[in-house]
């Protein structure tokens, strides 16, 4: 989304943003693959080469759950056939070996997920996207350009952002300050679990790792950011140079933002997103007049359903809402009634 901070021309601004303090323009960055029969991937439609699925001989997979030995023996299903052609699998009949997340960025780094030799071994597997630095290349590659690109010829002034792995803001935040060196860069943590703020960092082990939980983290409900340890990757970002503002958010604001923007603009995010957004609020509190502020909104209100942010709605509706339930005489699903789809 983007805030621009001036004055409210004479007749305000429209529900879509256009003019006026305090309004924002919604937009997406980001790319959806193509969906074949099934849900799964086209095997030539886009999708991240980071995330592309390689078999252990070096052969793309369907994105989809492996079989069980048995069926595999029942099916004749040749899910770990290689070059050699075995049937199971280099290892013998059986032998289901699993797929791995193979990073291709330019480098060296490690795999996001480590291989799974064995179905039986996946509880003791854990990702590592906390820690590779796979992660924030990926950003500094698309992500970050992919702004730029967007802003071409426009001003921006501010981004904000909040952190989960750090790779975002590491990897965008370094192509942006690449190519917008005035670029202030906001970064949002939930004031509850202010490790950042604590200064203190994270005990990790030899693997960067975390450890343990870090000392300053609590509970909060902004769901995605800020885990309870300082990731490798956001660690090993160069913080002097990249952010210029840390920014607690109140767990109660980031609920109550995501219910406004739902609620004034039609938009449906997460948590994290209206925590993002009360950022970029405040931030255009006091910024120069005139200032674009740019907030990044990756999340949909959806998957929200049972927490917090939608705790205090009422399951049934109430009569202003069946009010306007009634108000569509061709389409009406009302309580207790025989619903009505189409027109008469």
């Amino acid at each position: 989304m983007l805030l621009t901070v001036g004055e409210r021309p004479a007749g305000g601004g429209d529900h879509r943003g256009r003019g006026g303090q305090g309004s924002f323009e919604a937009r997406r960055h980001g790319r959806r693959g193509h969906l074949g029969e099934h849900g799964h991937r086209r095997r030539h439609g886009l999708r991240p080469a980071w995330l592309r699925l390689r078999h252990l001989h070096g052969r793309t997979l369907q994105r989809r759950a492996p079989p069980t030995h048995a069926h595999a023996r029942r099916q004749g299903h040749r899910h770990a056939q290689g070059r050699q052609g075995h049937r199971h699998g280099p290892q013998g009949r059986g032998a289901l070996r699993h797929p791995r997340l193979v990073p291709l960025p330019p480098g060296k780094s490690e795999p996001l997920v480590s291989f799974i030799p064995n179905p039986s071994s996946f509880p003791t597997q854990r990702p590592v996207q906390f820690e590779t630095e796979a992660n924030w290349k990926f950003h500094e590659l698309t992500t970050g350009p992919e702004i730029v690109n967007d802003f071409k010829g426009k001003k921006l002034t501010h981004w904000v952002t909040g952190y989960g792995t750090g790779g975002t803001f590491h990897g965008a935040g370094k192509a942006l300050k690449a190519a917008l060196p005035d670029l202030e860069i906001v970064l949002a943590e939930p004031s509850a679990a202010g490790l950042l703020a604590s200064g203190v960092p994270t005990e990790r082990n030899a693997d960067g790792s975390p450890a343990e939980s870090h000392p300053a983290f609590n509970p909060h409900p902004i769901q995605g950011w800020t885990p309870d340890f300082v990731p490798l990757v956001l660690e090993q970002a160069p913080m002097d140079h990249l952010m210029d503002t840390l920014f607690p958010i109140p767990g109660d604001k980031a609920v109550e933002t995501a219910k406004l923007l739902a609620q004034n603009e039609g938009l449906l995010t997460g948590i994290s997103g209206g925590g993002t957004m009360y950022a970029a609020l405040e931030t255009a509190k006091t910024a120069p007049e005139g200032s674009v502020i740019l907030a990044m909104l990756p999340d949909t209100g959806e998957r929200y359903l049972s927490t917090p942010l939608f705790a205090d709605i009422a399951g049934d509706m109430n009569e202003e809402e069946l009010d306007i339930a009634k108000s569509t005489p061709s389409f009406q699903l009302l309580p207790d009634q025989e619903p009505i789809l189409q027109a008469a």
